[in-house]
Protein backbone atom coordinates (compact mmCIF):
# COMPACT_ATOMS: atom_id res chain seq x y z
CA UNK A 1 0.00 0.00 0.00
CA UNK A 2 2.50 2.45 0.82
CA UNK A 3 4.22 1.82 -2.07
CA UNK A 4 1.45 2.88 -4.05
CA UNK A 5 1.21 6.09 -2.36
CA UNK A 6 5.11 7.29 -3.04
CA UNK A 7 3.57 10.04 -5.04
CA UNK A 8 1.09 11.18 -2.45
CA UNK A 9 4.14 10.83 0.48
CA UNK A 10 6.41 12.88 -1.86
CA UNK A 11 3.67 15.38 -3.08
CA UNK A 12 1.53 16.31 -0.30
CA UNK A 13 3.93 15.00 2.48
CA UNK A 14 1.08 13.33 5.07
CA UNK A 15 1.90 12.32 8.64
CA UNK A 16 1.59 8.25 8.35
CA UNK A 17 0.10 6.32 11.90
CA UNK A 18 0.35 2.59 10.35
CA UNK A 19 -0.55 -1.12 12.47
CA UNK A 20 2.13 -3.26 12.45
CA UNK A 21 0.87 -7.07 12.02
CA UNK A 22 4.20 -8.80 11.88
CA UNK A 23 2.74 -12.30 10.72
CA UNK A 24 1.33 -10.85 7.63
CA UNK A 25 4.58 -8.96 7.08
CA UNK A 26 6.34 -12.19 7.00
CA UNK A 27 4.14 -13.92 5.24
CA UNK A 28 5.07 -10.99 2.54
CA UNK A 29 8.42 -11.40 2.93
CA UNK A 30 8.57 -8.19 4.45
CA UNK A 31 9.41 -6.66 8.20
CA UNK A 32 9.00 -4.15 10.23
CA UNK A 33 12.08 -2.76 9.43
CA UNK A 34 11.64 -2.46 5.61
CA UNK A 35 8.06 -0.54 6.60
CA UNK A 36 10.20 2.18 8.28
CA UNK A 37 12.91 1.69 5.75
CA UNK A 38 10.58 3.09 3.01
CA UNK A 39 9.02 5.74 4.87
CA UNK A 40 12.87 7.01 5.87
CA UNK A 41 13.93 6.93 2.17
CA UNK A 42 10.85 9.24 1.19
CA UNK A 43 12.44 11.87 3.74
CA UNK A 44 10.08 10.70 6.64
CA UNK A 45 11.22 10.79 10.20
CA UNK A 46 9.52 6.98 11.73
CA UNK A 47 8.93 6.50 15.45
CA UNK A 48 7.84 3.05 16.76
CA UNK A 49 4.89 2.72 19.01
CA UNK A 50 2.68 0.72 21.47
CA UNK A 51 -0.68 1.66 21.82
CA UNK A 52 -0.74 0.86 25.62
CA UNK A 53 2.20 3.92 25.70
CA UNK A 54 2.27 6.10 22.97
CA UNK A 55 4.68 8.27 25.02
CA UNK A 56 6.98 5.46 25.58
CA UNK A 57 10.34 5.11 23.51
CA UNK A 58 9.49 1.36 21.39
CA UNK A 59 11.64 -0.36 19.73
CA UNK A 60 10.60 -1.38 16.16
CA UNK A 61 10.42 -4.99 16.91
CA UNK A 62 8.31 -4.38 19.70
CA UNK A 63 6.03 -1.94 17.95
CA UNK A 64 2.45 -2.18 17.14
CA UNK A 65 2.39 1.05 15.02
CA UNK A 66 4.65 3.26 13.03
CA UNK A 67 4.13 7.02 13.39
CA UNK A 68 6.05 8.96 10.72
CA UNK A 69 6.32 12.74 9.78
CA UNK A 70 7.55 14.33 7.41
CA UNK A 71 10.48 16.85 8.12
CA UNK A 72 9.71 19.65 9.63
CA UNK A 73 6.19 18.19 10.61
CA UNK A 74 7.57 17.18 14.05
CA UNK A 75 7.30 13.67 15.10
CA UNK A 76 5.32 13.86 18.00
CA UNK A 77 2.23 11.71 17.77
CA UNK A 78 -0.04 13.85 20.00
CA UNK A 79 0.02 17.00 17.12
CA UNK A 80 -1.76 15.26 14.65
CA UNK A 81 -4.54 14.47 16.59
Amino acid sequence: MLRGAAAVLKTQAPRVFCEIHDGYLKDLGQSVHDVAGFLTRAGYDVRGLRVEDLGAETALEACSHLYAAPPGAGNDQTEAT
